[in-house]
């Protein structure tokens, strides 16, 4: 069954963390296909160092809220 994920739903917004050198990315599925691609991690190499171990956890209502500013607001 198809939904549309609520992107302040923090339940399947997932932080990814860099054990290697710290760097962030907060995930925000649009789909359910998406969700499950992130799920199934889609996460390849670190950007900032090239690590390719990852910590997978729960966006904050804090990350989530940071994450959705900054896509619809260009600087």
């Amino acid at each position: 069954m198809a939904f549309k994920p609520n992107p302040y739903h923090s339940i399947r917004s997932r932080k990814y963390i860099c054990k290697k050198c710290g760097y962030s990315e907060v995930v925000l599925p649009t789909s359910d296909e998406a969700n499950e691609k992130i799920l199934g991690g889609i996460f390849g190499n670190c950007p900032k160092c090239g690590g390719n171990e990852f910590e997978n956890k729960r966006a904050s209502r804090f990350d989530i809220a940071i994450t959705l500013f900054f896509q619809n607001f260009r600087f």
